[in-house]
C-alpha cells in the first residue's frame, strides 16, 4: 500500500482516523492502535517484512529498558547508541542477505 493509493487515502486512514479518536477517553488503547495500523500497513505491502519491524521494535524497546534500569553511567551513553545501531543493522542484514 502506498501514500498515494486509493486504498490508503479513502478506507486506511479514515478507518485509523475513525478507531483512534472514538478511542479518545482511554489513552493506551489508542497507542496500540497505532501501532495495529502500522503493523496493517507495511503487512499490506509485504507480510515478509512484519518480522523486521517488530523485531526491531521490540528490540530497540528492550535496549532503552535495560538502559533506563542500569542508571545510564557514562560507559552506557557510549555503548548503547552503539549496540542499537549494531542490533538494527543485524536485522536488515539478516533480511536482505539470508534469501528471502
Amino acid at each position: 500500500m502506498l501514500f498515494n493509493s486509493e486504498i490508503f487515502i479513502l478506507l486506511f486512514v479514515p478507518a485509523t482516523l475513525l478507531v483512534y479518536y472514538r478511542l479518545a477517553a482511554h489513552n493506551r488503547p489508542r497507542q496500540w492502535c497505532l501501532i495495529a495500523a502500522s503493523l496493517l500497513f507495511y503487512g499490506y505491502w509485504d507480510i515478509r517484512f512484519l518480522p523486521l519491524l517488530f523485531g526491531s521494535a521490540v528490540g530497540n524497546w528492550l535496549l532503552l529498558r535495560w538502559f533506563a534500569r542500569s542508571g545510564g553511567g557514562a560507559g552506557m551513553h557510549r555503548s548503547l547508541p552503539l549496540i542499537a545501531v549494531l542490533f538494527n543493522l543485524l536485522l536488515i542484514g539478516i533480511f536482505k542477505y539470508a534469501d528471502f
